[in-house]
């Protein structure tokens, strides 16, 4: 690696409730001619581009989660997530094109219910072609949020034990 191909400030990671924005900083030593590349993935361990520097705008296919705020430092290029979705709590990595990366999480924080509501919704669409009953599927959420820790995995057992007593579906 040539030297001044490195991230000087790279993303942390980052806490944000569903519906809010999130913000990931990186820059980059450009120096050299280099450009800096962010990417996420939505389904590891693949990544997607989002922005190659010097570009003005995002990905054609992101513009409408993501967006880039250019700052006042040389190499600074931010990344801006304009409506955090449960889905787009993933890894982001900020890297030079020919150098160094540094890679966060992005937690997306939303009520129990939005949280069981995701899964269900996907683990529904599984089930759905097997023709399983809903009471399968409820065990089968049951048996992923049991491996939450604490506090988390006892709130989602007492939800979900109420939600099939009750017959609601998410």
């Amino acid at each position: 690696m040539v030297s001044g191909q490195r991230i000087v400030k790279g993303p942390v990671n980052t806490a944000a409730k569903v519906s809010s924005q999130a913000f990931f900083n990186c820059t980059g030593d450009t120096g050299t001619n280099d450009h800096v590349i962010w990417e996420y993935s939505p389904q590891p361990p693949t990544f997607d581009r989002i922005y190659t520097s010097p570009e003005k705008d995002v990905v054609k296919d992101h513009r409408d989660k993501f967006g880039i705020q250019q700052g006042s430092a040389k190499g600074e290029y931010n990344l801006i997530i304009k409506n955090v979705q449960m889905y787009l709590g993933v890894t982001y990595v900020c890297r030079m094109e020919k150098g160094t990366k540094k890679a966060a999480e992005l937690i997306a924080l939303g009520t129990l219910r939005s949280l069981l509501s995701s899964y269900c919704q996907c683990q529904a669409r599984t089930y759905q072609d097997s023709g399983a009953r809903l009471s399968r599927l409820m065990a089968s959420v049951a048996h992923q949020f049991a491996k939450l820790p604490g506090i988390y995995s006892r709130l989602c057992r007492i939800a979900l034990k109420l939600n099939y007593k009750l017959g609601t579906r998410f």
